[in-house]
């Protein structure tokens, strides 16, 4: 049975316009009307999923989305970006040192109709491992993913997904707070928060793995099992050092994901305008 979740979905309109009404069509997709019944199209978006708990609420997942519509399930608005970045950070004191290793798969999610959508993923899971890091490594790695793609790519259009500092996430992607010292999120990068603890959305089935995979990779290290590699310094970062490592033939087993536009039982689904 389906654990029921709260759905919020916030939704900034453009200056001019107002929304007098909202529905939500049968294909999942939240339709906002004004008063002459013309179709207002959202500046942007943000979808969250959570559930109640004593403590108060558990985000499962959060999304930002700037120029398209929002849709009940999620899955649709992923499809935007040239590609998604799951990465998951473990850390621990190895022989005195702290040692992070971030686990990172790049993935593409496609539209196949239907409310279904496959998940591209590339064959090749990477790995950085860092030593010395002074500030959260997890943010650390996003920023030195992102420069890497910039060396070789114009401005991207690319989303990382992580389980950290969901707080500060509206600030990284307004670059209103650096992400990792005083650099900012580059332009052309996104953050979505997923959980590894909870939650059955593609988004946290992905950070999951890569959850499994940096602590498989520091069971690895502890062996002894990893290649001899050079350290790197980290330029601008101190002390810090790092090395890349990569595991090939991944594939995805079930590529299909279905998005079920049914809100189960004790789901609520709340709308909400925001005003600048």
């Amino acid at each position: 049975m389906n654990k029921p979740v709260d759905i919020k979905i916030d939704v900034r309109l453009p200056k001019d316009h107002k929304a007098v009404s909202a529905h939500i069509t049968e294909t999942g997709h939240v339709v906002f009307r004004d008063a002459t019944g013309r179709t207002v199209e959202p500046l942007s978006t943000m979808h969250t999923v959570s559930y109640k708990r004593q403590k108060g609420p558990k985000v499962q997942s959060s999304q930002t989305s700037v120029g398209i519509g929002a849709t009940v399930g999620g899955l649709e608005e992923l499809c935007k970006y040239e590609s998604v970045i799951s990465i998951d950070t473990n850390s621990k004191v190895i022989n005195g040192k702290k040692v992070s290793v971030a686990c990172f798969l790049r993935c593409k999610f496609h539209n196949e109709g239907d409310g279904n959508f496959r998940v591209k993923a590339d064959e090749h899971v990477n790995f950085y491992e860092f030593h010395n890091v002074t500030g959260n490594p997890e943010l650390l790695a996003i920023l030195k993913v992102s420069q890497d793609i910039l060396r070789v790519h114009g401005t991207p259009n690319i989303a990382f997904i992580t389980d950290t500092e969901l707080g500060n996430h509206h600030g990284y992607i307004s670059r209103a707070l650096p992400i990792y010292g005083d650099a900012l999120l580059p332009d052309g990068f996104n953050i979505i928060y997923a959980s590894a603890d909870t939650g059955h959305h593609a988004l946290n089935q992905l950070i999951k793995f890569c959850d499994k995979q940096a602590t498989g990779f520091f069971e690895a290290l502890e062996r002894g099992e990893l290649p001899l590699q050079e350290f790197l310094k980290l330029h601008g970062c101190g002390e810090t050092e790092y090395r890349y490592f990569a595991r090939d033939g991944f594939v995805i087993d079930n590529p299909i994901v279905k998005q079920s536009f049914e809100i189960h039982q004790g789901t609520t689904v709340a709308l909400y305008g925001i005003r600048d």
